[in-house]
């Protein structure tokens, strides 16, 4: 996972020991509002099988600082 000089978070899955996937999403929407990053796809040697990883700010539970 690497963050872009343009604000973009760039995610690399490997599999099998090769790059399978790369996918981007802008940054701002995970750390300023909370939205989930969700990448997914199914497994090619197993029928019905699938997968997925999810990324979200670490302190996404937490309540946001009230400004006085």
């Amino acid at each position: 996972m690497n963050i872009l000089e343009d604000g973009t978070l760039r995610v690399q899955l490997y599999g099998e020991d090769q790059l399978q996937r790369t996918v981007k999403h802008p940054l701002k929407p995970i750390l300023k509002e909370g939205e989930l990053f969700v990448v997914a796809g199914d497994d090619k040697d197993s029928y019905g099988d699938a997968w997925f990883i999810v990324i979200a700010h670490p302190d996404i539970d937490k309540e946001p600082k009230k400004k006085n």
